[in-house]
C-alpha cells in the first residue's frame, strides 16, 4: 500500500474515530452496565428480598392476582430469578385502558412497596437511544450514525497500521508517550477485533427498521411506491411486528362462561420439562374464563435467540394448544442477532466475559480520543498556541471519559438518599445522572487540564469506592450482611462498586503525581497525560 494512501486512510480513522468518539464511548460504557441490567435494578430496590423458588412464588402471584383481579382481561407474571429476585404481576381489567402492576416479595408473597426507579433500563435505553424518546426516533439515528463511523474506523485502522499484529505484542510504558498511548491502544484493539465487529453489526439490528428500513419494506411493505413508505414506516412496521411475536391461538375472545383456570404451577411444571429450562414468565387472557389462554415463556438464557420458546395450553383443562404458526426465517435471524448482541443467553462466566470485553472496549476509545491529542500537541510550543478546537477537545475528553462514569455513580448515590416519596422519584434519579455529568464538563472548562484530569479521577475514586458504605448506612442489605446470607447479587454489586472505586483511585494518584513532578520541574503542562507531550519527540 502506497503511503499516500495509508495517510489517507490514517487521516480518515482519526477524524472518524474523533467524530463519533465521545457518542461510541457513552454507547459502549452504557451497553457494558446493560449486561447486567436486572442486576442494578435489584440493587436499586432493596425493598425486594432474595428471591426463593420460582414454582411458590408463582402460587403466591396466582392468589394475589385472584384477589385483586378475577375478571380480568390479562394476567401476567414474571417469576423471579438469580438475577432478578422479585416477583412483578400486571393486569389490565375489561373496562380499562391502563395496566395495573405490583411487585411481590419472592419469599412470603406479600405486595412491597419497593422505591421507584429505573434501574439498569436508564443505561440500556441510553447506549441506543440516548435517552430520546420521539416519534422519528432521533436517538436511532445518532447511534446508527455513530455505529457506522465505528465500522468505518475499524476497517481504517486495520489497514492503516502495517505492523498492527506485531505491535500487538509489544507495550512500552516507559517509551514516549505517544507511543506508550498508541500500544495501549492496540493493546485493547487487536485481540477484541471480533468482538468490535459483532457488537458493531449486531447493534444495527434493533435499530434497522429507522435506520435500515429496505428489507422490511421488500418483504412487509404494502402497493406503495418506496419513498412513501419510506416517508410512513408504521404498516411495514405492524406486519414485520407481527411476524416476530408468532402469537397464534394466544387470542381467542372471552367465551364469557365461568370456569377456574386450572393451577398455573402444574401448567408451569408441565412446561418446563417441555422447554428444557426454567419458565421465565406466565400469561394468561380471559382468566377464570372458559376460554382462558395460559402462555408460558421459558427463562432467557440456553438459546442464542433474544425470543425465548414459549408454549400455549387451555386454561380450563390444562391441556396443550397447538402452535399453527411460527416465526419466518426473517424473524429467527434477527433473534439470533439480537441475542448474540443482548447476551440474554449466557451464563454468569459469559456475562462477565462481555463485561470485561465491553470495558476493554471503553478503554479502546478512551485512548483514541487521548491519543488524537496528543499526536497534535507537537505542534504546539507554549499554552497561548493551542487552538480552540483541541482544548475543547480535551475538555470534552475529561467529561466523556471520566465525567459519565461519575455520572452514573451519582444516579446510585441518588437512588438511595433522595426519599422514598417524592414525586416523580425515578425522574428525579435520571436528572440527577445528566446534570452530574453536565458538571463535570464545567469543571474541565474552567480547571486547567491537568488539574481537571486529576480532580474528576479522584472524585471518581470517592463516588464509586463509597457506594457499599452509603448502601450500609441507608439499607439492611450492606456488603457484610449480604455475603452472610449469601445474597450473591448484593455483595456482587457492592464488590465491583469498591473496585471500580480502586481503579479510579489508582488512576488519580498516578496523574496526581504526575502533576506534582512537573509542577516541580517548572514545566508548563497543559494535561496530566504527560508533560513530554510538550515536547517534540518521535
Amino acid at each position: 500500500m502506497s503511503t499516500s494512501i495509508r495517510k489517507s486512510l490514517a487521516w480518515l480513522h482519526a477524524w472518524a474515530g474523533l467524530v463519533a468518539g465521545w457518542a461510541l464511548f457513552m454507547m459502549f460504557l452504557a451497553g457494558t452496565a446493560s449486561v447486567f441490567k436486572e442486576e442494578i435494578t435489584a440493587w436499586m430496590s432493596p425493598e425486594l428480598g432474595p428471591g426463593i423458588d420460582a414454582m411458590d412464588a408463582l402460587e403466591a402471584a396466582e392468589a394475589r392476582l385472584n384477589a385483586v383481579a378475577p375478571d380480568a382481561e390479562r394476567w401476567s407474571i414474571r417469576l423471579p430469578s438469580e438475577r432478578s429476585p422479585a416477583t412483578r404481576i400486571t393486569w389490565r381489567a375489561r373496562d380499562a385502558s391502563v395496566t395495573e402492576s405490583e411487585m411481590l416479595d419472592a419469599g412470603s408473597g406479600r405486595v412491597v412497596a419497593a422505591r421507584e426507579t429505573r434501574g439498569g433500563d436508564l443505561f440500556y435505553r441510553l447506549h441506543y437511544r440516548f435517552e430520546i424518546s420521539n416519534p422519528v426516533r432521533r436517538g436511532w439515528w445518532i447511534s446508527g450514525a455513530a455505529t457506522m463511523f465505528m465500522l468505518v474506523a475499524i476497517m481504517t485502522g486495520v489497514l492503516t497500521h502495517k505492523r498492527i499484529f506485531r505491535d500487538f505484542f509489544t507495550f512500552r510504558p516507559r517509551a514516549a508517550t505517544q507511543r506508550t498511548w498508541l500500544d495501549a491502544h492496540l493493546l485493547l484493539a487487536v485481540p477484541l477485533l471480533p468482538f468490535h465487529l459483532m457488537i458493531a453489526y449486531t447493534g444495527l439490528v434493533p435499530i434497522m427498521t429507522t435506520v435500515m428500513p429496505w428489507g422490511m419494506i421488500a418483504n412487509y411493505g404494502d402497493e406503495r411506491p418506496l419513498l412513501e413508505q419510506l416517508a410512513d414506516l408504521d404498516a411495514a412496521r405492524r406486519a414485520y411486528s407481527s411476524d416476530r411475536r408468532a402469537d397464534p391461538a394466544a387470542q381467542r375472545p372471552p367465551a364469557h362462561v365461568p370456569s377456574p383456570t386450572v393451577a398455573l404451577r402444574s401448567i408451569a411444571e408441565q412446561a418446563a420439562q417441555q422447554l428444557g429450562g426454567p419458565v421465565g414468565s406466565i400469561s394468561v387472557r380471559n382468566p377464570n374464563d372458559a376460554n382462558a389462554v395460559v402462555e408460558v415463556v421459558r427463562r432467557p438464557g440456553g438459546a442464542l435467540s433474544n425470543r425465548p420458546a414459549r408454549l400455549l395450553f387451555d386454561g380450563s383443562t390444562g391441556d396443550p394448544l397447538p402452535v399453527t404458526t411460527s416465526p419466518s426465517p426473517v424473524a429467527k435471524i434477527q433473534a439470533a442477532l439480537y441475542g448474540m448482541h443482548m447476551a440474554r443467553f449466557a451464563d454468569p462466566m459469559l456475562r462477565w466475559a462481555y463485561f470485561a470485553a465491553g470495558l476493554a472496549s471503553s478503554a479502546m476509545i478512551a485512548t483514541g480520543l487521548t491519543l488524537w491529542i496528543i499526536k497534535r500537541r507537537r505542534r504546539f510550543t507554549d499554552q497561548t498556541r493551542i487552538p480552540f478546537g483541541h482544548w475543547l477537545v480535551e475538555r470534552l475528553n475529561i467529561a466523556a471519559i471520566v465525567g459519565l462514569p461519575i455520572a452514573m455513580a451519582a444516579y446510585f448515590w441518588a437512588n438511595r438518599l433522595l426519599p422514598l416519596d417524592v414525586a416523580a422519584r425515578a425522574q428525579l434519579e435520571v436528572r440527577t445522572f445528566f446534570l452530574v455529568w453536565l458538571s463535570t464538563l464545567v469543571v474541565a472548562m474552567l480547571r486547567p487540564a491537568d488539574r481537571a484530569w486529576a480532580e474528576v479521577l479522584g472524585s471518581a475514586a470517592f463516588a464509586f469506592g463509597a457506594i457499599p458504605l452509603l448502601n450500609a448506612l441507608t439499607t439492611d442489605r450492606h456488603l457484610v450482611a449480604s455475603v452472610v446470607q449469601g445474597d450473591w447479587l448484593m455483595a456482587g454489586f457492592d464488590s465491583t462498586m469498591a473496585a471500580i472505586g480502586l481503579l479510579f483511585a489508582w488512576c488519580a494518584v498516578k496523574v496526581a503525581g504526575r502533576t506534582r513532578a512537573s509542577a516541580a520541574e517548572g514545566t508548563a503542562v497543559p494535561s496530566a497525560l504527560d508533560s513530554s507531550t510538550w515536547r517534540s519527540h518521535e
